[in-house]
């Protein structure tokens, strides 16, 4: 794949599969039948926010790696999330109440646009909703969680350390493509302020209205 094919791809990647770690943070209610394991990884997140985690993005076509990428997520409420990609390009997304940024630095360009709450692509409420008890399941002993999104026609495997955080999340998205996000250096119960969840975009940036997400 062109290497400018595949910049602009991942920086669009992140409008429909915010991922993973940072996403997967919200807390919903828990329902009476949730798996155990399900239920320890949303007491542990509960417990570490607000919270950063490093994070590496991996996508992969025909098994070869065509895309790595590197960060800092900044996570303090269901609310209020910053994801920026630190290596090898500057990319700096931004969710804060029901809307989103997304700045590339390389095209000086920000994506401004609404959150759809109720679009089931979005790892949180797959992960979190009630409703996921029948197309989820867990190995305890493996600490895995899979989950089957019908609607979005993908599968995610999701990989939880000896603190019941993430570790891991594998996803094969429609396009094709095989995602890995790994997660390391948790710093817990940060402090965070109201400039951690806002970007300071460049007077000349082109800005661009999406449609909700």
């Amino acid at each position: 794949m062109p290497k400018a094919k595949s910049r602009t791809l991942a920086g669009r990647r992140f409008l429909t599969y915010l991922i993973f770690s940072a996403c997967t943070l919200f807390v919903y209610p828990l329902a009476s039948q949730t798996p155990d394991l399900l239920k320890e990884v949303r007491d542990s997140l509960n417990k570490v926010k607000p919270f950063s985690v490093e994070f590496t993005q991996q996508v992969y076509y025909d098994q070869e790696l065509s895309i790595e990428e590197s960060g800092l997520i900044t996570f303090q409420d269901i609310k209020k999330i910053r994801w920026e990609y630190q290596d090898p390009d500057v990319k700096i997304a931004i969710i804060k109440n029901d809307e989103y940024k997304f700045y590339e630095a390389d095209t000086n360009q920000v994506s401004i646009g609404k959150i759809n709450a109720n679009n089931k692509k979005w790892i949180w409420q797959l992960l979190f909703a009630d409703d996921l008890t029948g197309s989820i399941r867990c190995d305890k002993i493996k600490k895995i969680i899979y989950i089957k999104d019908s609607d979005a026609d993908m599968d995610f495997e999701v990989y939880v350390d000896d603190d019941n955080l993430l570790s891991k999340v594998v996803h094969r998205d429609p396009t094709g493509a095989l995602n890995v996000y790994l997660f390391s250096g948790y710093k817990k119960n940060i402090s965070v302020a109201p400039i951690d969840f806002d970007i300071d975009v460049p007077n000349d940036a082109e800005v661009i209205r999406t449609e909700d997400l």
